[in-house]
């Protein structure tokens, strides 16, 4: 071959197999060509990612561990600011966003009741709930609720438990299954009668072992003779859970239980309820509402039901004003804390940028690019000429 062929053949070459300049950007390489005597090979643009990858994810561990006491500062800022937002953010999303580990829970609501020109609101006397729940059937299925510190006497120990007592229809409205032995219903929920009690799984097997012959036993609580009608799911602890009940009771026995006079009168009964099919959570207000304002009892006309969804720990209309007050300071705060870990993070790599001025000059004459300098990584150009060989 003459001399002007070989030329036109070597610049044909040079030129198809240039390197594309997407590739030289990614990569940080100089164009380089290959000998006609040599195998020219074909560079896949993934493996050219990975590359660079790698060469990033090294350049990043030797630049952390040229100081590792600057590395850990820095990485102790960052990591303590964002341990904090996280517990923040699963606090308020575990109390307020979470939907209430319920089937169906999307239909379960909250129900209070607020006077005129009042922006509070406040929980249901048992007697009125008991007359609103009976006129609501079609559209709402409504609970009753309440918490009483409460002795329990079993065999030869005495012991201070949380006792929730509950309309007869708490757990069928949650609808939950026993673990053991079953629920009592709504037609137990009556004064005077025998005294049936669920246990909590928790208080099952840490005060009776796991015993299952605890079911169908005979205790007392505050006193007062009881039987044991089963033992809750695991890890049920009640539809408020930021309260930890340790054993279920009737409401109609309140009054006895608490030794409280007209009990029935006092509102301390926080309610839940789930929709029928369709109805939407305006709809239930209006109609529980108009179910209020008809009742004969003095006083009732003038209170408008509020209903809301159920959410988080099931945290009553009532307090969550306060609960989101406390959850949004919360969120600020952390919310601040990344920003001022953020500038300190940044004040540290100004402080060590200001001690490398020598070596970036060095980098940016070797013909490193503003990313290149910006990432702490100088074009690694032996590598391509490692791959297509020396021109």
């Amino acid at each position: 071959m003459d001399e002007g062929a070989h030329l036109h053949t070597r610049a044909e070459v040079k030129r198809m197999v240039t390197v594309p300049p997407v590739v030289r950007r990614v990569t940080g390489a100089t164009t380089r060509f290959s000998n006609l005597g040599r195998p020219i090979p074909v560079i896949s643009c993934g493996h050219v990612m990975q590359d660079a990858l790698v060469r990033e994810v090294r350049a990043a561990v030797r630049f952390l561990a040229i100081q590792p006491g600057w590395s850990t500062a820095a990485l102790l800022c960052v990591a303590i600011a964002t341990g904090a937002s996280t517990a923040a953010f699963a606090l308020v999303n575990g109390v307020l966003l979470r939907p209430v580990p319920f089937e169906e829970p999307d239909r379960l609501v909250m129900v209070a009741l607020r006077e005129p020109d009042q922006p509070t609101t406040h929980p249901f006397a048992l007697r009125d709930f008991r007359d609103l729940a009976a006129a609501s059937t079609s559209t709402v299925a409504l609970l009753a609720r309440t918490f009483l510190p409460s002795s329990l006497a079993a065999g030869d120990g005495t012991r201070m438990v949380q006792a929730e007592f509950v309309s007869g229809n708490y757990f069928d409205v949650l609808r939950l299954t026993p673990q053991r032995g079953r629920f009592f219903e709504e037609r137990d929920d009556h004064p005077g009668g025998p005294i049936e009690v669920v246990l909590s799984d928790r208080l099952w097997r840490t005060r009776f072992a796991g015993n299952p012959a605890v079911v169908g036993s005979a205790m007392r609580v505050n006193g007062r003779a009881v039987t044991v009608a089963g033992v809750a799911p695991t890890n049920f602890a009640g539809a408020m859970r930021l309260v930890h009940a340790d054993l279920w009771v009737p409401a109609a026995t309140y009054a006895e239980m608490s030794r409280t006079t007209d009990a029935d009168a006092v509102p301390i009964f926080g309610v839940m309820g789930r929709l029928t099919e369709g109805t939407t959570h305006q709809e239930a207000a209006d109609r529980l509402s108009a179910a209020l304002a008809a009742g004969s009892r003095p006083g009732a006309a003038q209170s408008m039901v509020v209903v809301t969804a159920a959410t988080g720990f099931g945290v009553p209309p009532a307090a969550r004003p306060a609960v989101t007050g406390l959850s949004t300071v919360a969120s600020v705060l952390m919310g601040l804390l990344i920003a001022v870990a953020c500038a300190n993070v940044a004040a540290l790599m100004l402080a060590r940028a200001v001690g490398r001025r020598p070596d970036l000059a060095i980098r940016i004459s070797l013909g490193a690019s503003r990313w290149q300098v910006a990432s702490w990584r100088a074009p690694s150009s032996h590598c391509w000429a490692q791959r297509l060989g020396p021109s």
